[in-house]
């Protein structure tokens, strides 16, 4: 299989964060990891403001089945509690961190904790990720400030698995990426 990559530096330096406490291995002597990380505000609303939203769909799902119409309150619910498990899904795929150490590559959910690792020869497609609507007033604005029009990147795997690196919510995507290219095979 073709490996594609699409390498779009911004030259910017960002701060290295110490990543021993958070994996299970021990990192290797003659070569630190190379790791992008959340950032601190993002995690901190993702832990508040993301339950929030996905509790208050279904609270209010069942207040409608309990206070109004069932005409009514049935199909709403139906939606309301489609929405919070959408929402809850995109949620699962979200990385605390990922990083690159030797010929592996490996990420913890932020979620569930877990830890996902992967050789790096099992990468098939590195893409950018586009804002659908480039044209519109929030985009272009988003665009001067990461000085970019990319988003981030989603790294697939031959086993389905995906990281995505979202570059609004987490730090050192682009010396990580470069690291990435550097390390394919």
């Amino acid at each position: 299989m073709a490996i594609n990559y699409l390498h779009h530096p911004l030259g910017i330096d960002f701060p290295r964060r110490n990543l021993e406490r958070m994996t299970r291995t021990e990192p290797n002597p003659k070569r630190s990891p190379i790791h992008c990380q959340h950032r601190i505000a993002v995690s901190v609303m993702a832990l508040i403001i993301a339950p929030l939203i996905i509790l208050g769909l279904v609270g209010l799902s069942l207040w409608l089945l309990v206070n109004v119409a069932v005409q009514w309150s049935i199909p709403i619910s139906i939606v309301l509690v489609t929405g919070a498990y959408f929402f809850a899904q995109q949620l699962s795929h979200t990385y605390d961190w990922v990083e690159i150490e030797g010929d592996m590559i490996r990420g913890r959910k932020f979620w569930s904790r877990r830890l996902i690792e992967r050789p790096l020869n099992q990468i098939i497609q590195v893409i950018p990720l586009k804002a659908i609507d480039s044209d519109s007033l929030e985009n272009q604005v988003i665009d001067r400030l990461y000085k970019t029009t990319n988003r981030g990147y989603e790294i697939r795997f031959a086993d389905g698995t995906k990281f995505f690196l979202i570059r609004g919510d987490m730090w050192g995507i682009d010396e990580f990426m470069n690291e990435l290219a550097k390390s394919m095979p």
